[in-house]
């Protein structure tokens, strides 16, 4: 294997890693990839550098939603993370 094959093979696992993000991860923090070379610069790293602060920033939303229910759900309550069928992560409370 060449680097040439080095960089496609890159750019084919930084898409993969995309496309999770986009079908479960909150709109919005994830730039398009055009917007990813405007912003942080066309190599396969810049890629990884939004792929990475987009799934911060998801653990850090999930975090602080749930340190909010933590201190709301009555006695009897629960906070539960689901998947629907539409791939998006959400929470449910259920009584």
């Amino acid at each position: 294997m060449n680097g040439q094959d080095n960089i496609c093979n890159a750019w084919a696992a930084l898409k993969l890693v995309r496309m999770a993000i986009e079908r479960t991860c909150p709109a919005g923090v994830l730039p398009s990839e055009e917007a990813v070379l405007l912003l942080y610069g066309p190599e396969p790293i810049h890629e990884g550098e939004a792929l990475a602060k987009a799934i911060i920033e998801t653990v850090e939303r999930l975090t602080r939603c749930l340190a909010l229910f933590r201190c709301r759900p009555a006695s009897g309550e629960s906070l539960t993370l689901s998947t629907p069928r539409n791939g998006k992560v959400g929470w449910n409370l259920a009584v």
